[in-house]
């Protein structure tokens, strides 16, 4: 098992302060940690789908109604209310794990969704939906209540999206590092070469004037977390 530890940064990622531990608890090494936009609660998502909720300003496991999103499950992120909870079980749903309600935005049928991301506002997602049985495959938006499901951009398989803070902007990785207006025009690959670990299959994350993006990779393109 491993425990949580946090430590502050300044602009240039230079460590200030001092590294802590973060949690009472231990969890499994392995386990995949996502932080709330305020960076009050962590979702930590173990084996099996297993959901813990971390909260940082006290070290402990918050208690929840919704404690796994199942071992076929995919949880993508938070939602830019730093409550609500984006993921996938067969459809894919917006859920506060604290009260345990759920809305289903998406329910795809014949095919699956591999990715999703909310705009910073909080009135659209994005998805990847892969088969063309019923809908066209790639890159879709829907309204956070359900409605006006429509193709953004036609033939990608986008994985870990996120979207830009200024809201103008989708990166996504698909054979490379790739952005992608809002609007599904103006579709440009970015950092060429720079190619996606496996190992921590987390979203990239933007700077907060939306000109950069932090990605997880290896120099040699070899898995490095054996």
């Amino acid at each position: 098992s491993s425990a949580i530890f946090s430590m502050g940064i300044d602009a240039s990622g230079n460590k200030t302060g001092m590294v802590r531990k973060s949690s009472e608890n231990e969890f499994p090494q392995g386990d995949i940690i996502f932080p709330s936009p305020n960076g009050k609660f962590l979702a930590i998502v173990g084996e099996w789908g297993i959901l813990n909720i971390l909260n940082t300003e006290t070290g402990t496991v918050e208690k929840a109604a919704q404690t796994s999103i199942g071992d076929t499950g995919i949880f993508f992120n938070w939602f830019p209310d730093n409550h609500r909870i984006l993921w996938e079980a067969g459809s894919l749903v917006l859920s506060d794990p604290f009260s345990g309600e759920h809305t289903v935005l998406v329910v795809p049928g014949y095919g699956d969704i591999w990715a999703a991301a909310a705009s910073p506002d909080g009135q659209y997602v994005v998805y990847r939906y892969n088969t063309e049985v019923i809908y066209p495959r790639g890159l879709w938006i829907v309204k956070t209540n359900g409605q006006d499901a429509h193709l953004l951009v036609k033939d990608i398989n986008p994985q870990f999206l996120s979207w830009s803070p200024d809201g103008k902007q989708i990166a996504f990785y698909e054979y490379g590092w790739q952005i992608v207006d809002a609007d599904g025009s103006n579709l440009r690959e970015v950092a060429p070469g720079v190619i996606i670990s496996h190992c921590y299959p987390n979203p990239p994350l933007w700077s907060p004037d939306s000109r950069s993006l932090a990605v997880v990779t290896s120099q040699s393109g070899e898995a490095f977390c054996q």
